[in-house]
């Protein structure tokens, strides 16, 4: 790795890829961290311009929410983009992480991306590829919306782009996207804008990520689960600017971002500045629940008579106050904070807290999880919203004990179980749980009954590794015919090579993260990296090697002779790259078609006449083909060399 580009010092390599890699830098003069972008040097000329295009469009941009682009040059056969360093979340890392988001944060999120796009849109800048990877959130809880590598604008048209080729990411895009990638306009991104927000409240894709028939045809139809269906927790709002924004038809869709930005705007009327959500959004991300507080007006100017005027004060005050008392009043009822006072002789307070031996180390927890049951005459059996959810509490004892709670919660006095799942281990404690005026007179239960487990992780484990790989197309395994690699001590050692040292055992051990790289002839090589819990001792991979494609050079004699692959007017284009592209009519001009290596029903129309061939395409071969239509004798014929 270079440790030097161009007049900026490279500190680490983020990612790399075929299409190039992403590195951290320093700026020299600005002492500031950069990201430094890098295209491989045998990339294709499309690719070349569209990275150039990328640079070009976002220079110009100066907007918070989204990602600044400081510079771009050549040095020897690289291209390189100087952009914005994010020190934070990506948007779909939040997601998986959290399952799914509240509404509110989902909402505050949306906000920021729909006003960071709707600065493009305004400088007539389609992105063509919004998704949930493709916005990061700082650390201050800055959203920023970046990768306008496909991106297009009324100035700069895509070239490059047919009307036979698809660009974007399948699951995202809107029906008009998929047929015809080149003549969207900024409906296309309100329609992806939808599909996001869609995944953030629920934690799914409403659409199959990959792109086989069926997925196209439910994104041309508009077929999808209502998000509500899928969580009952999204809120109205949510579900209506999804509905409108994903319409399969353009017209009844959002004609402009300024709708959802004006919806949103009076949804969340209460963040007063920019700074509130930005900090609702940054306690959100650090695990903390977010409080937002009212600002006091100061006086106003007065627009009518003193008396009225005090009268409507007073009258405002009463009618807030007195929804703070019943505010206060719902929200300790729902917490059971009335039972302090209401029953108290019949309910009990109960709460529970994990100390964690660390030993002295940062360990992390990933798993903790408990289930309350109540007894009766069937046993113990589990109790309707008996799960309890536990939240770090900090670090005592000289940092050696890492600490968890549960919320304080309220139940009928009477014998119950909880049973906690720490990692690898489960805790069982009997109890009986003595009602508020019993637990008041005892010192030791004053706030809350409190049942307390200590745990110890258990130390690294020996790890076994078995691996498949298969044809990412077709699924036949190929696992005797590739070989697979695993990174020692940042070299890459063949896996039989590995396992025959004798310090392969000590090396595979839990609590640790494995790189293994598979290499086949016929496919592209695929990098795997493995995070293996300290509890587990087993680990097997599938890898999906994709194929290297082949191409089929076709033509016709005749112009206008419709042609399908299997059956099918889209195919899906081979490589490591793959996207869905229309097939256009043939003429007498060579058409190229890249395909997974496979056997495919060719079919050629024309003017009544049809003829289906089978086709085999092979790896790293081409496959010429020429359609014959003959008028006089009514035939279509193939020639396949």
């Amino acid at each position: 790795m270079k440790t030097r580009v161009g007049k900026y010092f490279v500190t680490e390599r983020i990612a790399r890829g075929g299409m190039g890699e992403i590195f951290k830098a320093k700026h020299p003069t600005l002492n500031r961290d950069v990201i430094l972008k890098r295209l491989a040097f045998n990339s294709k000329e499309v690719v070349i311009e569209r990275f150039k295009r990328e640079a070009q469009l976002q220079i110009d941009f100066h907007n918070d929410n989204i990602v600044q682009v400081f510079d771009h040059f050549k040095e020897g056969l690289s291209y390189y983009i100087v952009m914005e360093y994010v020190d934070g979340i990506s948007l779909d890392a939040l997601i998986e992480k959290n399952r799914y988001l509240p509404n509110e944060i989902a909402l505050l999120l949306f906000y920021q991306i729909a006003r960071a796009l709707k600065y493009a849109h305004d400088k007539e800048v389609i992105h063509r590829d919004i998704k949930p990877a493709n916005v990061l959130i700082s650390k201050e809880g800055i959203v920023k919306l970046t990768d306008f590598g496909i991106a297009t604008s009324k100035e700069s048209r895509d070239k490059y782009l047919t009307g036979e080729m698809t660009l974007g990411t399948p699951a995202y895009m809107s029906p008009e996207q998929i047929t015809d990638t080149r003549n969207v306009d900024k409906r296309a991104d309100i329609y992806s804008m939808g599909v996001v927000l869609y995944e953030m409240v629920t934690g799914k894709c409403p659409f199959p990520c990959n792109m086989s028939p069926e997925a196209i045809r439910r994104i041309l139809k508009g077929r999808y689960t209502r998000p509500s269906k899928v969580n009952p927790k999204v809120s109205s709002v949510a579900g209506r600017i999804i509905k409108k924004a994903m319409h399969y038809r353009i017209k009844k869709r959002y004609k402009d971002l300024q709708e959802i930005i004006r919806i949103l705007s009076v949804r969340l009327k209460k963040y007063k500045s920019q700074e509130m959500i930005n900090e609702a959004i940054r306690l959100f991300i650090q695990g903390k629940a977010a409080v937002i507080k009212k600002a006091k007006k100061k006086g106003t100017p007065a627009h009518g008579p003193a008396p009225a005027r005090g009268m409507l004060k007073r009258a405002i005050a009463i009618c807030l106050f007195a929804g703070i008392i019943a505010g206060a009043v719902f929200y300790a009822y729902k917490k059971g904070y009335h039972h302090e006072i209401y029953k108290a002789d019949e309910f009990g307070a109960l709460t529970a807290e994990i100390k964690i031996n660390t030993m002295g180390k940062d360990a992390t927890v990933r798993y903790i999880r408990g289930t309350l049951y109540e007894h009766g005459p069937k046993g113990y059996t589990p109790m309707q919203n008996g799960i309890l959810e536990f939240t770090r509490a900090g670090r005592e004892n000289e940092k050696v004990i890492d600490a968890y709670t549960s919320p304080r919660i309220y139940m009928p006095s009477g014998s119950y179980r909880l049973v906690i799942d720490i990692d690898n281990k489960i805790y069982q404690r009997d109890f009986f749980l003595k009602p508020r005026t019993a637990q008041k007179t005892e010192e030791e239960y004053g706030s809350a009954q409190v049942i307390s487990i200590g745990h110890t992780p258990i130390p690294a484990m020996p790890v076994s590794i078995t691996y498949e790989v298969r044809d990412s197309g077709s699924g036949k395994i190929i696992t005797n015919e590739t070989d697979c690699y695993i990174n020692y001590y940042n070299r890459w050692m063949k896996w039989q090579d590995f396992v025959n040292i004798p310090a392969s055992g000590e090396f595979l051990k839990s609590g640790k993260r494995y790189f293994f790289m598979f290499q086949n002839n016929n496919y592209f090589n695929r990098i795997v990296s493995i995070d293996v819990l300290q509890h587990q001792a087993q680990v097997e991979i599938q890898a999906e090697l994709v194929p290297v494609p082949g191409v089929l050079l076709i033509k016709s004699s005749d112009p206008g002779v419709e042609v399908l692959i299997n059956n099918n007017p889209y195919y899906i284009e081979g490589g490591y790259t793959t996207r869905i592209v229309k097939l256009e009519a043939l003429s007498p001009e060579v058409r190229r078609i890249v395909l997974s290596p496979n056997r495919y029903y060719i079919t050629a129309r024309s003017g009544g006449l049809v003829k289906t061939e089978s086709i085999e395409i092979n790896p790293k071969r081409y496959t010429r083909v020429i359609v014959n239509v003959d008028r006089e004798k009514n035939t279509v014929a193939f020639n396949v060399f």
